[in-house]
């Protein structure tokens, strides 16, 4: 009796709990915007490579410019994201926070880029006049 009692609270709780979670990770507002361009930025370090005991190998950065109405985000990223499927002047699907922007690639994929700056207006300044 008493177990059937406890498996019984423990589903009440494990809802209860994950509710929250899964309500928090859609709350991201989502907007679409178009993407200005896509630049080699450089090479520099490579921020999966956190260990002092392997050499480090230097990472591609690419710079990407979004807009979207009248904000502008460039933005940086390790990985090439032409491969996933995002064309120059194409429509995608973005959410920008203070930190970093969230895209969706038209195959579905979702990637993670770093705001290097957020500007008014519809165009991004070139990143090597603002370093």
């Amino acid at each position: 009796m008493r177990t059937g009692a406890f498996v019984i609270a423990a589903s009440i709780l494990s809802l209860i709990f994950s509710a929250p979670l899964s309500a928090r990770s859609d709350a991201r507002l989502w907007q679409t915007g178009r993407l200005l361009s896509v630049g080699f930025d450089g090479y520099g370090p490579n921020p999966d490579n956190q260990s002092r005991l392997t050499p480090r190998r230097a990472a591609v950065w690419w710079t990407y410019c979004i807009c979207a109405g009248d904000r502008a985000y460039t933005a940086v990223s390790t990985r090439s994201l032409v491969r996933a499927g995002l064309t120059v002047n194409a429509a995608i699907r973005f959410s920008a926070d203070r930190e970093k922007v969230y895209l969706i690639a038209p195959n579905g994929e979702r990637h993670t880029l770093r705001i290097l700056r957020q500007e008014k207006g519809k165009s991004c300044r070139e990143p090597s006049k603002f370093k």
